[in-house]
């Protein structure tokens, strides 16, 4: 018979491997891994797209005091025409992109390899966000089609995670009214 110090012991040991063994099957968050995403210094957005034609919009920004402040390039070339192109200085105020990286940060993670959905033709898009965190790159992308584009892969020191939720889309949603859509709205509508 056991005695109870060693039931103690055998029962902790045997709750600590059980606890051990649960958060390594349970979804983590990308804060969980990057802990300091709110403090990073620089996001580069790409949101391109190829079907009949395709479109660029890039956006490379910077941390500033009030905010992030950088460039966006549009390039679009649908049915053919000439290729139209258009740069325009952006800023996203300090309270909009600390509420974008709070949204990312939320976002559960699993590792795996990252598959896109893709389940027609003419329509394939290409998003990524990428951050620069105390000299270390972070990227999440997507290229499946659908809304929200789900799933998602990021890419963290090496690995490679799937999200399998519409959180990049929103949180990029937040950010809409600061990356000047409508100056690739009228590159698009140029004969």
């Amino acid at each position: 018979m056991l005695s109870q110090r060693w039931r103690v012991r055998l029962t902790n040991i045997l709750l600590l491997g059980y606890g051990l063994f649960s958060v390594s099957c349970v979804d983590a968050t990308l804060s969980s891994y990057v802990p300091d995403l709110l403090e990073a210094d620089g996001i580069q957005i790409k949101d391109d797209w190829a079907g009949f034609g395709w479109i660029e919009a890039h956006y490379s920004l910077q941390r500033h005091q009030q905010g992030f402040k950088g460039t966006a390039h549009w390039r679009a070339n649908l049915r053919g025409r000439i290729p139209e192109a258009a740069n325009e200085d952006v800023e996203i105020p300090l309270d909009v992109a600390q509420s974008f990286l709070k949204t990312l940060a939320r976002t559960s993670l699993r590792e795996g390899k990252y598959k896109p959905k893709i389940d027609h033709t003419d329509d394939y898009p290409s998003i990524s966000i990428e951050f620069e965190v105390k000299e270390e790159i972070v990227k999440i992308f997507t290229e499946s089609q659908g809304e929200g584009n789900i799933p998602w892969g990021v890419t963290i020191r090496g690995k490679t995670f799937v999200v399998g939720s519409d959180i990049p889309a929103r949180a990029l949603k937040e950010l809409e009214p600061y990356l000047k859509r409508t100056v690739l709205q009228k590159l698009l509508e140029q004969k």
